[in-house]
């Protein structure tokens, strides 16, 4: 497809870029940012046509056929090309400012009175909603995020969350769609902090803490590092001070001390074995450094051991010197020997 071509209009009907701007994911989102990158005399462009795709939002859309969609789009171009034309001749001071704004406030008014006027009136009932934003990481990868409010989180590998663009005004809500996240929350007693996992909300106002999550398996740990949250399940509620842990499995809830460096190390790039059977380690491995592992026969063992920001193979060479192994390295495959 070749984009350098495409005017507004024709990325109001590209389903690819509208796909980005609705629902991006890690692929599409790399490839608009080093395409507007690449082409920057397309990005205003790309701006105003986002702009016109995210006032579509809806928490129960309405679904338009093609024709229908074209014919609002084509209505509203209509529309704003009209006034631009009237501007240009009624004056030549310095507007194109004022004009830039009056056309968005425009188009986002015609937008909202064509979709609500469409089919006599008789859509749904409909709501703007919040632009949520998804970011996820694999294995190998790490990736720290600093959040509108100015808080900063941390994934761990294999992470997945979902956040809005911009806080609304009563809440500061982040969903944990499954692994480890470290959170730095900015205090704003006026807007507390809430991060949900299935049906498990922990709600903070300003402090740090740890949050590990499996949706298969049904798990959640809750650590907090300093100040306090409140973690709460249906009607209970569970108060944590720093050092305190939660876990959570089988609609079970332990409540325990944990060691920082062991729950929370790995956001400095620390690994951390305490206590870890040999296929655990291996486990832990393939996650840390995104690599598979390849092994016929391990020891029964137990093995503890701490490795600040080390290269696979210097782990690897610390751990076959405790358990007798020699290995082979081969761009993302390890062969135990």
């Amino acid at each position: 497809m070749n984009y350098k071509n495409y005017n507004l209009e024709d990325f109001l009907k590209d389903e690819f870029f509208i796909k980005w701007v609705r629902e991006p994911n890690q692929d599409s989102d790399r490839f608009w940012q080093q395409w507007i990158a690449n082409n920057p005399q397309k990005k205003q462009e790309v701006l105003e046509a986002s702009q016109i795709i995210k006032s579509l939002r809806y928490e129960h859309e309405y679904q338009l056929e093609e024709a229908a969609r074209n014919e609002i789009i084509s209505n509203i171009l209509g529309n704003v090309r009209q006034i631009q034309k009237e501007q240009v001749q009624q004056s030549a001071f310095n507007y194109t400012r004022v004009a830039a704004a009056i056309t968005l406030l425009l188009v986002s008014g015609l937008l909202f009175w064509f979709i609500n006027n469409y089919n006599d009136g008789n859509s749904p009932e409909k709501k703007l909603s919040e632009q949520y934003i998804t970011k996820s990481t694999i294995a190998g990868q790490r990736l720290t995020i600093t959040l509108s409010d100015g808080s900063k989180i941390k994934l761990n590998t294999n992470t997945e969350i979902s956040f809005p663009e911009k806080f609304s005004d009563s809440i500061r809500l982040v969903k944990v769609l499954k692994g480890e996240v470290f959170f730095e929350v900015t205090k704003n007693k006026r807007k507390p902090f809430v991060v949900q996992t299935g049906d498990i909300k922990t709600k903070v106002l300003g402090t740090s803490f740890n949050v590990d999550y499996s949706k298969p398996a049904q798990q959640l740990n809750v650590a907090l590092v300093t100040g306090k949250v409140q973690v709460i399940k249906g009607d209970s509620i569970h108060n944590l001070i720093p050092t305190e842990m939660l876990h959570f499995e089988d609609n079970k809830v332990v409540k325990s001390n944990f060691d920082p460096l062991s729950i929370t190390g790995w956001k400095d790039g620390i690994l951390v074995f305490e206590k870890v059977t040999f296929i655990e380690a291996i486990e832990r491995l393939e996650e840390w450094y995104g690599v598979s592992i390849e092994y016929t026969k391990h020891n029964d063992g137990i093995y503890s051991g701490v490795f600040e920001n080390e290269n696979l193979e210097n782990v690897l060479e610390g751990l076959g010197f405790t358990t007798n192994f020699n290995y082979e390295l081969k761009n993302k495959k390890v062969i135990l020997k």
